[in-house]
């Protein structure tokens, strides 16, 4: 098994799904930040529709994209590690990582509420579409409290979802994984970008 580096430095394919989490908090911060505008205010009636909708096209696009990368590349190779008998290698994160404390059946419940929780995403993403589709319709002072409320609620459950991410799991790649396991990924998750990029590229023509 390949020694993990000492130095701190994040996996090239953990890095990806970092920066891409980054990119998405551009969009789940100002949705969780939403207050339901006066039906009146139409300025602000505006922004709030045009944020959800570009919100939308970043749920419908790029996190698809992003949970292929995980759901693919990444995580399938925890659940490996996870199956066999690597209570050693739990032990010793255990001993360097004493601030999160996670046993094995632990965190193969936390990889598993993870790979639900992508679910739970795509079942409200629907739910924000749907309540958008009704306030194009008719920008009213319900519909538009059910659009912020629906919009924060998907912010709020997806922020929580990167978190757990980034704070259980991404900081055991170099722990669980061996470095050719940690190249590999990466080279799916570049294929993953290209295919999705691709398939935009046949959708624009």
């Amino acid at each position: 098994m390949t020694t993990p580096g000492t130095d701190h430095k994040e996996p090239r394919a953990v890095e990806v799904l970092i920066a891409e989490h980054v990119a998405g908090r551009v969009y789940l911060d100002q949705m969780e930040a939403l207050h339901t505008p006066a039906v009146d205010q139409q300025k602000e009636v505006d922004a709030v529709l045009e944020l959800v909708a570009d919100a939308l096209v970043y749920f419908e696009d790029d996190l698809e994209e992003h949970i292929a990368k995980e759901e693919e590349a990444f995580f399938p190779r925890f659940e490996g590690r996870l199956r066999g008998a690597n209570s050693a290698l739990i032990d010793e994160f255990l001993a360097e990582h004493d601030q999160i404390r996670i046993h094995r059946d632990d965190l193969a419940a936390v990889l598993g509420d993870l790979l639900s929780g992508h679910d739970d995403m795509r079942e409200d993403r629907a739910s924000v579409r749907a309540a958008l589709d009704r306030c194009m319709t008719a920008s009213d002072e319900n519909n538009l409290k059910a659009l912020v409320d629906e919009a924060r609620r998907i912010a709020m459950i997806a922020i929580v979802h990167f978190d757990n991410e980034e704070e259980l799991l991404f900081p055991l790649a170099t722990t669980l994984l061996q470095q050719d396991e940690l190249d590999a990924a990466a080279v799916e998750i570049d294929a993953i970008g290209e295919r999705f990029a691709a398939a935009r590229g046949a959708a624009s023509n």
